[in-house]
Order: C-alpha cells, then structure tokens, then sequence
C-alpha cells in the first residue's frame, strides 16, 4: 500500500529522480530542497517515511531525523550519506534509525528498502488519506493525479456522488508544492442564495445585517493553498460571474470593503453532473467552464473497481477501530462476494456505511452475510433477469469481480476461485468488459 513520504534532498537532480522513482512506485511524495522547508511541511499529519541526506543547508538530515523520531507515532527514517559520513549514520540507528543509503547508489537500491519498510512498518490498510488503488482504473487515476500535482492547473474532477473526489483532490494538494498551505473545501451546493458573496469572497464587519465581524471568504482562506469547489454545477449563474471575475483576476473585493485583496490559490472543482450539457442548457456558462477544466480528472465508480473493496473494508475497520469498542476482525469470503457483487450507487460513501453497520452487529466476530445492511442483501435477490441467457451473463460477471475481490486483484488466484484456468478468466473478462490488473493472464 502506498506510503507518505517526505523526501529531503539538496540536490535537485537526485531529488527529481528519487521522487519520480517513489512516485512511480505509487507513494506520496513531499519534496523539500533543503532541511528547513522540510522542517516547514506541516507535522499534524505525521509522515509514514523520511528520507533525508545527512548534509543539507538549513536543517541537516539528522535534526530531521531527530525530529521525526519524537513524533507521536515515530515516523520512520532512511538517511542518505557520503562514504565520510557514515560512523555519524551508524550512530543514528542506533537513536532508531531504520537504515541508510551510502551514496552514491541506484534508485533501485532505494526503492528495495523501501519496499522492505512497507512490509516492515505493516502500512496501514489505506493508503495516503485514504486513498486506495488496487484496481487498474484506480491506479490510472492516481497516476494522473499525481502528474497533475506537480502543476498549478486547474482541475475538473468528475463522479458520482460517494465515489471520492475530495479525497482525490486532497491528495493532490499533499502532493503539491502548496502543501504546506491550508487546503479549503467549498460545497457550492449547500451555500445559500443570499450569501453567495459573503461566502466566496467575505465581508467586513457590519456590511450588513449580523455581520458582527469580519470574515474571509473561501477564496481568501485558501491564500497560499488549495481551493476545491465541490458540486461546482449547483451554483447560480450570478455567482457563476462573479466567481469567474475573481478567478480571472485573482482578486477580491470583500462585501462592505472599498478595496480588492489579493488572493493566490490553486484552483480545483468537483461535479457529478454533466456541465457540458448544462452550459448547452443555458444553465452554466461556457467560460467558466473552459477555466476551470484545465484538466478533466474522472472519479471511476466502485462497481468499476471491485478489487478495492476488500482492502476499502480494511481501512473503515481501522478507522473504526479509534472509536468503536468492538470491532470485526475481518470479513468473510462470502460477505465480500455480496459486496464485490453489489451496484453501489452510493459509492465509496455507501460501502462506508455498510461496514459501519456491519460493525455494530458482528462485534468482534468476522463478518458474515447475515450482518450485512438488508439493502444490499435485498438488492442481491432482486437483480435476477427471467431471461435464462441474460442471467448468466449476468452472474458470470459479478462472479468474475466477486474473485477479483476476494483475490485482491490476483489473477492466478481468482482463477483458481473460479475453477477456471487464467486464460478462460481472461477471456471471461473481456468478453464482459471487466478490465484485468496488468501482468501475464495466459497459460504456459
């Protein structure tokens, strides 16, 4: 599972080409060119792996270490060190220092001992903010998202409710150089009519009514950050104007104020509905949509991803654990089969709440069917076409993606579920368009 890291390298050709390999590998990378940005980044949500060069300006790799060793879980350190430096790097495993790197070294030196922590550290079952990308849409996703952080475009995240485009979009911004700014998520959908502007833009103290003081807007709150605009379609083609000016401009003017503030932010959106459609209804304008679909990012929907489930289960269970007495193990093979099978309309959001309801009735037993919500056990049953050949294409796939599944994305393994060889799954699965995680499917 991927791991967040905070990368500390002064040289720049080094740390672009350890972070692109980390990256590659699918981890959050924070990159610091020198020990006193590193030390800026924000410590409230601690790193999972420091890996820091022992010389830097500012800070030296082992104030970080140090630092880093104190936190509230110790977050794991690797140092990186001339041949000169290496008694000093000795010393410091003994402080708890997991292992260092004598330069100069191949980047797949690093990441072997990379991969060695993650199995070592027991990574906990989501991935950064909880993100998970076991599925091949999820890890195409992911991949972009990662691209697109090292960029100050704009973007249009796209899906369904429940399907997790803020957590998408707060990936981004940990992944940023902005990270260490705030990052503000706005939902458009749930501003009043009345207080469009107060809420973008702000207000001084009595501008009117009620306004018993000053306030920042969303646009001024994310000065130096991130701003998300989630259901971006919900709002009124009023403030549709006013926003578009602001973002143009990157000023605004607070309600009440006879002066513009500067702003500088990051600009992302999020919609479920289809803008393009609205701006051909007359209900969004065109403009607005150009600015802000720098880039158009696609949330795919859990049905289109089964082999996250199980490992999504994993994570609520943790979550859970922080505030429940009692809870589940695991979950069975068969409950997880009705989950890989299940529609989801409600996404990631839906499965969420299942587990949470499964939580409360299995205790600290391992989940069974009968625990499941009776909505997606009734769902089940009730999906079952007269027509006998319909209703084994039917079943074949949601057996496919059940094995997925319980397989975690294992290919061979499935197969084996299936009773199946690896060749007849692929063929299975292209013939229903379920698409495979990436390796050999076919027999030798």
């Amino acid at each position: 599972m991927p791991l967040e890291i905070l990368l500390a390298e002064d040289e720049p050709a080094e740390l672009c080409a350890f972070g692109d390999a980390l990256e590659d590998e699918g981890h959050l990378v924070m990159r610091a060119a020198e020990g006193n940005k590193a030390h800026a980044l924000p410590l409230a949500e601690p790193f999972d792996l420091l890996i820091a060069d022992v010389r830097m300006p500012g800070r030296s790799g082992y104030e970080l270490a140090r630092e880093a060793l104190t936190q509230t879980p110790p977050v794991a350190v690797v140092l990186m060190t001339a041949f000169g430096a290496v008694p000093q790097a000795v010393e410091m495993l003994k402080l708890g220092v997991r292992d260092y790197l004598t330069k100069p070294f191949l980047e797949e030196e690093l990441l072997e001992r990379v991969r060695a922590l993650e199995q070592e550290l027991g990574v906990r079952p989501c991935g950064p903010k909880g993100m998970v990308s076991n599925s091949p849409a999820m890890r195409q996703t992911m991949a972009l998202a990662r691209r697109l952080s090292r960029t100050d475009t704009s973007v249009l995240l796209l899906g369904e409710t429940g399907s997790g485009k803020e957590v998408v979009a707060r990936y981004i911004h940990k992944a940023s150089r902005r990270c260490g700014g705030p990052f503000i998520a706005a939902n458009c959908a749930a501003m009043p009519a009345d207080l469009v502007e107060s809420e973008m833009f702000g207000h001084v103290k009595g501008a009117f009514t009620g306004a018993t003081g000053a306030r920042d807007g969303w646009l001024r709150a994310a000065d130096g950050g991130t701003l998300l605009l989630d259901e971006v379609g919900d709002l009124s083609l009023a403030a549709q104007a006013k926003l578009l000016r602001a973002i143009e401009t990157r000023m605004v003017q607070p309600v009440g104020a006879d002066r513009t503030v500067p702003t500088d932010f990051r600009l992302l959106a999020a919609t479920n509905r289809p803008l393009k459609e609205a701006v051909e209804a007359g209900t969004f304008r065109a403009d607005l949509l150009y600015r802000l679909a720098g880039f158009e990012l696609p949330i795919p929907p859990l049905r289109d991803r089964p082999e996250d489930i199980a490992p999504l289960v994993g994570c609520f269970l943790h979550e859970l654990s922080d505030r429940l007495d009692e809870v589940p193990v695991g979950i069975g093979a068969q409950a997880l089969g009705v989950l890989a099978r299940h529609a989801w309309p409600g996404n990631v959001r839906e499965l969420r709440n299942a587990v949470e309801h499964c939580a409360v009735l299995a205790g600290t037993a391992r989940i069974r069917p009968e625990h499941l919500p009776p909505a997606i056990v009734g769902a089940e049953e009730d999906e079952h076409p007269l027509d006998l050949r319909q209703a084994i294409e039917k079943l074949q796939a949601r057996h496919i993606r059940a094995a997925l599944a319980i397989a975690g994305g294992h290919k061979a393994r499935a197969a084996e579920l299936l009773g199946v060889s690896r060749k007849h799954l692929w063929e299975l699965s292209r013939r229903h368009a379920i698409e495979l995680p990436p390796g050999d499917v076919t027999e030798r």
